[in-house]
């Protein structure tokens, strides 16, 4: 629940930066595109290093008001150290989908986020719950583990498409009129 909520913020700055990113894209104006792009991941990775940085501080705060059983509230203590180091790629991410969006390649955030989330998360998860391995088993904070390694997988997929988009529009950076 905590999460979702605090989802609401990367994906606002995706749909303003999608919306934005079409109109100056569809008008010509290639200076403006690029000055979006590098605005929204500023941005974006400035949110997220707070947001991380606030929930990890205020953990006990939020757990507390989901729970008073005091073996929840220490087995949830222990996940936020994931919820915290998560926000960074789901930012980055989200606002990578909201770039991609922009520009009307649907197709490939959905082709990426098939591959990383069952090719990898899932499988990568389950082995990391029920495995011994790295010093397992981890339990659903395997699952943690691999959710957030999968955003920063995507994260940089959406980064490296979103560069070689860019490098592909005109050189001149004319400005539309």
């Amino acid at each position: 629940n905590y999460m979702t909520l605090i989802y609401i913020i990367p994906m606002s700055l995706a749909n303003a930066v999608s919306i934005r990113i079409g109109y100056t894209y569809g008008a010509g104006n290639f200076l403006a595109v690029r000055n979006t792009i590098s605005s929204a991941f500023v941005i974006g990775l400035a949110l997220s290093i707070v947001v991380g940085i606030t929930s990890y501080i205020l953990k006990n705060q939020i757990i507390s008001i989901y729970t008073t059983d005091e073996e929840v509230k220490k087995l949830l203590a222990e996940t936020f150290i994931c919820v915290s180091v998560y926000q960074i790629g789901d930012y980055c991410q989200t606002i990578g989908t909201g770039i991609l969006r922009g520009f009307q390649k649907n197709r490939i955030i959905l082709v990426m986020a098939l591959i990383t989330y069952w090719m990898f998360t899932v499988p990568v998860g389950l082995i990391l719950c029920f495995r011994s391995v790295l010093w397992g088993p981890h339990g659903f904070n395997g699952l943690w583990i691999a959710l957030c390694v999968s955003l920063y997988i995507l994260a940089v997929a959406y980064i490296y498409r979103t560069h070689r988009i860019v490098n592909r529009l005109k050189t001149d950076d004319r400005l539309s009129v």
